[in-house]
């Protein structure tokens, strides 16, 4: 990989933590640790979401009983304030990721609808 190309991934990186997006982020983190109950919910949340994405990603199969955890878990959190005002912030700095991964891609993208023309 160039050095070039991944030092500008850590300029970006560096860029994306001083955006308005991420610093309410941080803050809303902040209020959810400072909760005590709060924290223990997002973090049980957590927890099984990882184990799930980690099951699925080497081809286990996720059992019935950890995606009804992790549903009725997701419900309780949605009743938290706290919790929802992570995820839209969290939905947010996503959204400027989303755009910054698109620009990474735009040249291969733009290879491959050449459609061979060349």
């Amino acid at each position: 990989m160039s050095n070039r190309i991944l030092n500008l991934a850590k300029n970006v990186d560096a860029e994306l933590k001083e955006t308005q997006e991420f610093l309410e982020l941080q803050e809303a983190y902040r209020a959810v640790k400072e909760d005590e109950a709060t924290i223990s919910q997002f973090n049980k949340l957590r927890d099984i979401q990882l184990q799930i994405q980690e099951m699925q990603l080497s081809g286990q199969t996720v059992n019935g009983d950890l995606i009804v955890e992790v549903q009725q878990l997701a419900m309780i959190s949605q009743q938290n304030p706290l919790i929802m005002e992570l995820m839209k912030k969290e939905q947010a700095l996503v959204m400027i990721i989303q755009e910054v991964a698109k620009q990474l891609v735009a040249s291969v993208q733009s290879l491959y609808e050449d459609n061979g023309n060349n």
